[in-house]
């Protein structure tokens, strides 16, 4: 894995489950 590829999931992973959760709120 490289450098960038890395710092991809890393910036990608958070936003991914903050829309998770919020499509899981959003369903109550």
């Amino acid at each position: 894995m490289t450098h960038t590829h890395q710092a991809m999931f890393l910036a990608s992973a958070p936003a991914f489950l903050t829309t998770h959760l919020i499509m899981i709120h959003d369903r109550k």
